[in-house]
């Protein structure tokens, strides 16, 4: 894949699906390597690269759930001017395809709110307004001491 040779054992790694999450709350990633974390910032926005990871509360549904990628899923991230493939996306970052399948993604019923290395939906993320706002975050999980890349 790339410039990258890969000998390993195959492993099937079981697909981690959180059920719906509550807010705040956190989920392990799909390839199990972090956590995902979604916590309320209640002040106003701390910094302006925190857009990255930033959604208007306002704007998020009651239905957030944390899954890997699938084949067809596109959305606009911030920034973007359209939707795009997230498999287009992969190929531009160079992400690995061993990587792709447990890449994780928030979820908001079949809409994705939140890439990894992508960051947040442009339909879902802060416009100006006041706080409170949600942070999606991802954390090494224990023992981890970087993402595989």
């Amino acid at each position: 894949s790339y410039d990258w040779v890969r000998l390993a054992r195959p492993v099937v790694i079981p697909a981690v699906e959180c059920g719906a999450l509550e807010i705040p709350g956190t989920c392990s990633a799909p390839d199990g390597k972090s956590l995902i974390q979604l916590e309320i910032i209640t002040s106003e926005l701390p910094c302006a690269n925190l857009k990255a990871e930033v959604l208007g509360l306002s704007r998020i549904p009651s239905d957030v759930r944390i899954r890997g990628w699938r084949p067809g899923d596109r959305y606009r991230p911030v920034g973007e001017t359209r939707a795009r493939k997230l498999k287009d996306m992969f190929a531009e970052a160079r992400i690995p395809l061993w990587q792709r399948r447990y890449w994780p993604m928030v979820m908001s019923g079949e809409k994705i709110v939140w890439s990894r290395e992508f960051g947040v939906a442009a339909d879902f993320a802060v416009q100006g307004q006041a706080g409170p706002f949600l942070r999606i975050s991802e954390v090494k999980s224990h023992g981890n001491e970087s993402f595989e890349r």
